[in-house]
């Protein structure tokens, strides 16, 4: 790669004497992407967006070895990544470095912080070796940049076409790019690269979030992660405190204080959306430096799946309830999404039927179960005081369950809350700030979020 970095060093100074004097009087920046902008297909971990993050790392050219992204198939026409990246520059050059079959790029475009898209180069990638590097050099762009789009024409080089790195080199600036995080290193959490969903909360009351999450791997039983945040950017592992209850959790955990007594409780959730894994649910109580296993209700201690759980006080009686999806990809679950009461810190009733909300969110036969798999949310959505449910359904529409105040909800389905997509997450805030709460659900793969 040396060669390589030289070639592209000299042909990036020698375009600079294009840009403006006013850019050259800023530091010259050179920096990898930070995050993923969008894509125009997955290919799974082993090969998604996020491989193609950071300093180029793949030195082996075969489709298993190599680290980079992929498209979902080879030889599919046109295919594109769009990174992000951390600091916006007035843009003299893209480096792009190809992991495995290299020659298929065949258009780079710089995105503006305006939200203008810039071509910079359309031609023949000439890159042969694997792995190789195509530097594209030109004039300072008119607005600062902090994106990049590649595409790829996947049919010219056949097999998959792989993007470790993608370098932008330019002039910095002192325009904001609108970003109100910076990425950190979180000193003692990087042993934990790959996990599942993670929870941020203050476990222990001292003013700094920890986190908890569910640690990666083929087993079927692998565990769950807590790191305590030591509040000067470190975090130390603490996992054996969670390491007698490991588990396969699509969800991961749900934090709450169930009981009322100020410490953090836990729900670890168990089972996939997959179906086939389905161990019990655990309900851990919160004591000082230790967790306790409560007693669990016999519907959460089943063979049943828990896809996705939520805690609310949908009864406004000070004590926090439990609604739990049920759903999985495979249609496996004959059991519908539950609703559990807290009696008051005496115990839990499963109280779905009375409130009006066991439903049949598919049809039976249908690709998923009866239950749902995205995570469902709460909230005053007709501002009477009392929380409302929405429930994200896949490939239906999304249900809302308006609260009576007296315990039951009333089915109020909108059309217009969305008919075909497949919704995968939502949220719910007052984005506009006119006292009304607004949704916004994602969609999966082809599907537009809404």
């Amino acid at each position: 790669m040396a060669g390589v970095w030289t070639v592209v060093l000299v042909a990036l100074l020698a375009g600079l004497g294009a840009a403006s004097l006013a850019a050259q009087e800023q530091p010259f920046v050179h920096q990898w992407a930070f995050a993923n902008m969008d894509q125009s297909s997955l290919r799974g971990a082993d090969h998604g967006p996020d491989m193609a993050l950071g300093p180029p790392d793949s030195d082996v050219c075969s489709y298993e070895g190599a680290r980079g992204w992929a498209s979902w198939e080879p030889d599919n026409g046109l295919e594109w990544i769009q990174l992000r990246y951390q600091q916006p520059v007035l843009a003299v050059g893209v480096t792009v470095y190809e992991a495995l079959n290299p020659g298929a790029v065949s258009r780079v475009c710089l995105i503006g912080l305006d939200g203008s898209v810039r071509e910079v180069w359309r031609g023949r990638d000439t890159v042969s070796t694997c792995p190789g590097a195509m530097a594209v050099t030109f004039a300072a762009s008119a607005v600062p940049v902090h994106g990049v789009r590649v595409e790829l024409q996947t049919e010219r080089v056949p097999g998959h076409n792989s993007i470790d790195a993608v370098e932008l080199v330019g002039y910095g600036t002192d325009d904001p790019d609108g970003t109100l995080f910076t990425r950190t290193p979180a000193v003692g959490a990087d042993a934990w690269r790959d996990v599942l969903p993670t929870l941020a909360t203050d476990l222990d009351n001292d003013g700094w979030p920890d986190i908890v999450a569910v640690g990666i791997g083929p087993a079927v039983r692998n565990p769950f992660v807590l790191l305590h945040n030591e509040g000067d950017g470190r975090f130390v592992d603490r996992s054996a405190l969670l390491a007698p209850w490991p588990m396969y959790s699509s969800s991961g955990a749900k934090a709450a204080d169930i009981d009322n007594d100020g410490d953090v409780d836990l729900l670890l959730t168990g089972g996939s959306v997959l179906g086939g894994y389905r161990p019990r649910d655990v309900l851990l109580i919160g004591e000082p430096g230790a967790f306790a296993p409560a007693p669990v209700l016999s519907e959460l201690g089943d063979s049943l799946n828990t896809s996705t759980a939520m805690w609310w006080d949908y009864d406004v009686d000070g004590w926090i309830d439990l609604y739990v999806g049920r759903g999985t990809f495979e249609g496996t679950t004959a059991a519908p999404n539950a609703l559990y009461r807290n009696l008051g810190g005496r115990g839990w009733a499963n109280t779905t039927r009375e409130a009006g909300l066991e439903v049949e969110f598919h049809r039976r036969g249908s690709p998923f179960s009866l239950g749902t798999v995205a995570g469902s949310v709460a909230a005053d959505f007709t501002g009477d005081g009392w929380p409302d449910l929405f429930v994200p359904v896949g490939l239906s529409s999304s249900r809302l369950f308006v609260n009576r105040g007296d315990g039951t909800f009333i089915d109020q389905a909108d059309p217009s809350l969305g008919l075909s997509s497949n919704k995968q997450g939502v949220t719910a805030g007052d984005i506009n700030n006119d006292g009304n709460v607004d949704i916004m659900q994602t969609g999966f793969r082809d599907d537009l979020t809404s």
